[in-house]
């Protein structure tokens, strides 16, 4: 038996196809070997549909016997109509009519699942909280969508705004270590001075969450005029002791110069680039960041967005103290 995951069916859409596949598979096995195919998926965000960025059900179905080429280009209609109202890619609909052709050939036998599709996957990622409000405009936007994130806090700032950082962590986001107090100078100074701070900060959100931090990330990134004296120590040291770090491979560019939200969204999309996985880095202290949130993941509703995790392979920019 097949699992198979699909991606934006909406309510009505769910009920229409498992009517109309249940129907075709019992007319082509037969009386006495009717099939069940059932169909489950989440939907799109509307008042009809399930929030995006969770995953889909998982659909399950068996495979029945196909009496005939009428029947079997019958099954493929349904699913050419499914995908024509999905905004599915004609190569992806291609891979529905095929459907399970080897176990066709080989046993005379077809399930006609929709095979899993994988959305592109994007890790949304927010340096120099918690703030007083802005956090929490960010944090309502993703609650609302059905979203989780990860937040890099400030040490002083998870002790400034306390209720904040737990929120960040009571509704199931990411929570990870960027520094006590962001000055690059401290920081930098040497690999001692960074660790004393990291270890700080670690302390503040521990106390202050409950969360034991593994996952952080360099202030300014891995790779500065700041920390590239000193980078290599820290890592190893760090990375030692079972802690992983991030940087990123998409931005809003949300501290750059003085942006409208619009501005912030067009960033986003450049540096995107249409990846396949996209590590985004934003801030969630900046008021313009806030208010962009609703269009920003309007616009990238093609990615599931997920927290990171210390088991995901990190993103970093070029080790160059191991490379040269």
């Amino acid at each position: 038996m097949r699992v198979a995951t699909a991606y934006g069916i909406s309510l009505r859409g769910k009920q229409e196809i498992r009517r109309r596949s249940i129907a075709l598979v019992a007319a082509a096995a037969g009386s006495t070997a009717a099939v069940m195919l059932l169909f489950y998926a989440f939907g799109r965000i509307g008042a009809e549909v399930l929030p995006q960025g969770r995953k889909a059900a998982v659909t399950e179905g068996a495979s029945a016997k196909i009496g005939g080429e009428r029947q079997k280009e019958e099954i493929k209609e349904e699913i050419r109509k499914e995908a024509s109202g999905r905004e599915i890619s004609a190569a992806e609909t291609k891979r529905w009519e095929m459907a399970d052709a080897q176990s066709l050939r080989l046993h005379g036998t077809a399930a006609f699942l929709m095979p899993q599709i994988e959305l592109k996957t994007m890790y949304l990622t927010f340096d120099d909280g918690p703030s007083g409000e802005n956090t929490d405009k960010i944090l309502d936007v993703l609650r609302e969508r059905g979203i989780r994130a990860t937040f890099f806090v400030i040490g002083e700032y998870v002790e400034k705004f306390p209720d904040t950082a737990r929120r960040i962590v009571e509704e199931g986001h990411t929570i990870g270590i960027h520094c006590y107090v962001h000055d690059y100078a401290t920081l930098y100074a040497s690999p001692q001075a960074y660790i004393a701070d990291f270890e700080k900060a670690h302390k503040t959100i521990y106390e202050v969450t409950g969360v034991e931090a593994t996952l952080f990330r360099f202030p300014g990134g891995s790779v500065t005029n700041h920390s590239r004296g000193v980078c290599g120590d820290i890592v190893s040291e760090l990375e030692s002791r079972g802690f992983v770090y991030f940087d990123w491979n998409a931005s809003l560019e949300d501290t750059v110069g003085s942006k409208t939200p619009e501005e912030l969204i067009a960033c986003a999309l450049e540096s995107v680039k249409d990846r396949e996985r996209v590590v985004l880095l934003a801030h969630d202290r900046l008021k313009t960041t806030a208010e962009c949130m609703e269009e920003l993941l309007d616009a990238l509703s093609s990615y599931r967005m997920e927290p990171l995790n210390a088991g995901i392979k990190p993103v970093q920019f070029r080790r160059f103290w191991e490379n040269g």
